[in-house]
């Protein structure tokens, strides 16, 4: 695998690993930025490293076509993206009161 996209995947399956840990009803929709990282993983013979399936939550010598469906399932009926700021958690609401008004 080319150094750029290792170093690629390796980032996507970071983020992954930081969506997750976020409680679901407070987790953001799934970047759609992985989709090119899962596409080049399903285009992979051979299984992952195994610090990649660990990292995964896939069983040891998981395929990299297990790994690119798993990304490719967050995305799955998705209807909305977020902006990378909103990542990995949604926004909360506004606090209730004066803290967020504009100063006059």
């Amino acid at each position: 695998m080319h150094p750029a996209a290792q170093s690629q995947l390796d980032r996507v399956i970071d983020e992954y690993q930081r969506w997750m840990a976020v409680p679901e009803d407070q987790r953001s929709p799934a970047p759609g930025w992985w989709w090119g990282p899962a596409m080049a993983l399903h285009g992979m013979a051979g299984s992952i490293p195994a610090g990649w399936s660990q990292r995964l939550g896939l069983a040891e010598g998981a395929s990299a076509a297990d790994a690119a469906q798993l990304l490719l399932d967050t995305l799955s009926g998705q209807t909305q993206l977020p902006w990378p700021e909103q990542f990995p958690r949604r926004y909360g609401p506004m606090p209730s009161g004066d803290a967020g008004a504009p100063q006059t």
